[in-house]
């Protein structure tokens, strides 16, 4: 009897053993490409949420800022027309207080109207050097 040689029994021929070793490799490297471009595709996807969330928050920033800018422009228009009310009345007091403390006045009130008398003759608006 002859001996047997275990690799020659058991060996297939060259093109059965690759092709389907190729086909296999083939499938494997197409299920990965199409993960790896399924990856991509999430983090892509992943990317442009998260640009869009950026950007909304920054939106959200500046329309935040701008109403308190709006609200505070209103803050000092009043105050400012306020202020306007305020000077034009302290001008209208001003010259009832110039008038009401002219010494003119004051001497005719009490001359007059309280019928008092000064202990020395006051010439009032004049004045001597």
């Amino acid at each position: 009897m002859m001996a047997l040689d275990p690799v020659r029994e058991y060996t297939l021929p060259k093109e059965q053993v690759l092709e389907p070793k190729t086909q296999g490799a083939v499938e494997r490297s197409h299920a990965i490409r199409a993960s790896a471009l399924e990856r991509a595709r999430t983090r892509d996807r992943f990317g442009l949420i998260l640009t869009l969330l950026v950007c909304m928050g920054i939106a959200l920033f500046l329309v935040s800022r701008y109403a308190t800018m709006v609200a505070e422009n209103y803050q000092i228009q009043a105050m400012q027309s306020t202020l306007s009310h305020d000077v034009t009345r302290d001008a209208s007091l001003q010259s009832i207080v110039y008038e009401l403390s002219s010494p003119t006045r004051i001497l005719n009130i009490a001359t007059n109207i309280l019928h008092m008398s000064p202990a020395t003759p006051v010439v009032v608006g004049s004045s001597s050097h």
